[in-house]
């Protein structure tokens, strides 16, 4: 039995996005859904058309991976299992925005910048419905081992990040991408939501597992395929030294903000963008206090 690819177009920057199905006698597994559009919708409603029992698993609660949770939802014969840590995300919303404001104000961002990224963020979280009708990942190991899957955390690009093993393959959403920076998505943490989730040391410790999966194969969530583990990780670390070497001036002087007023035309017009810079330089502020933790495990 082999796992099948199937391609969407997304409205992002980030071009087309890949979920994966294997399916055998008894039933049909998925791995992200594809994201919130007319072309998803009518090829789901194509391919999703029979009465097999179901079971999809979530990588990480983004749009283009998630986009289509309700359809599944709507299908009693689907049951769906998402990481407590996306969860996080939904269930406490209020109370985690209003600490990311809080943080990027310490940061030097005015108010009418913040008042802009949160608006774009809660356009994102609720442009897809999240589902009523799920399972937390996490709270169904052994059953889910039960299926043929083992998962583990990966985080990183963000704060859930779940790798799925199956029959040799690694499903691995945005967790390792051929010649894409994945921007390492500002958070409050899950097990403080007092403090920031600090991407940075997720990714040291996710490329250590990373090396330990090397001869598995790759299904990433974008372009076509992983070539070597190894080399990835090469590739993804020589990028944050490379923006760390350009960026360690201003950084080591100055606020988030003016690190990414010098990087964003406008902020307040490009509010997602702006978030995503700040993301990355909090990211590259926590490296060049601690570049030893990634250079001594690549």
């Amino acid at each position: 039995m082999q796992i099948k690819k199937h391609t969407l177009q997304t409205p992002y920057p980030v071009g087309p996005v890949h979920f994966y199905t294997y399916e055998t006698d008894k039933y049909l597994l998925i791995f992200d859904t594809g994201p919130r559009t007319d072309e998803a919708s009518e090829y789901l409603t194509e391919i999703f058309d029979n009465k097999k029992q179901k079971y999809l698993f979530i990588t990480h609660c983004h749009v283009d991976h998630y986009g289509m949770l309700d359809f599944f939802e709507k299908r009693e014969n689907t049951e769906i299992f998402i990481s407590k840590y996306d969860l996080f995300k939904f269930e406490r919303i209020d109370e985690r925005l209003g600490n990311l404001k809080r943080l990027l104000a310490g940061e030097g961002f005015p108010e009418d910048i913040i008042s802009a990224i949160e608006g774009s963020l809660q356009y994102f979280m609720y442009f897809v419905p999240f589902p009523k009708r799920y399972n937390v990942l996490e709270e169904n190991e052994k059953y889910i081992s039960e299926l043929g899957i083992a998962f583990e955390r990966c985080a990183g690009h963000s704060q859930s990040d779940i790798l799925y093993k199956i029959d040799g393959n690694a499903v691995s959403g945005d967790i390792i991408l051929r010649n894409i920076f994945q921007t390492p998505l500002l958070d409050m943490d899950f097990h403080d939501i007092n403090k920031r989730f600090r991407n940075y040391d997720a990714y040291t410790n996710t490329v250590g597992k990373l090396k330990q999966l090397k001869n598995y194969n790759f299904l990433p969530g974008h372009r076509d395929y992983i070539d070597s583990v190894d080399e990835r990780i090469r590739f993804y670390t020589s990028k944050v030294k490379e923006r760390a070497a350009f960026l360690q001036d201003i950084c080591r002087k100055c606020s988030v903000f003016d690190v990414v007023k010098n990087i964003v035309n406008e902020p307040v017009k490009n509010p997602f963008t702006t978030y995503v810079k700040a993301s990355e330089t909090f990211f590259i502020k926590d490296y060049l206090e601690s570049p030893h933790k990634l250079n001594s495990i690549v």
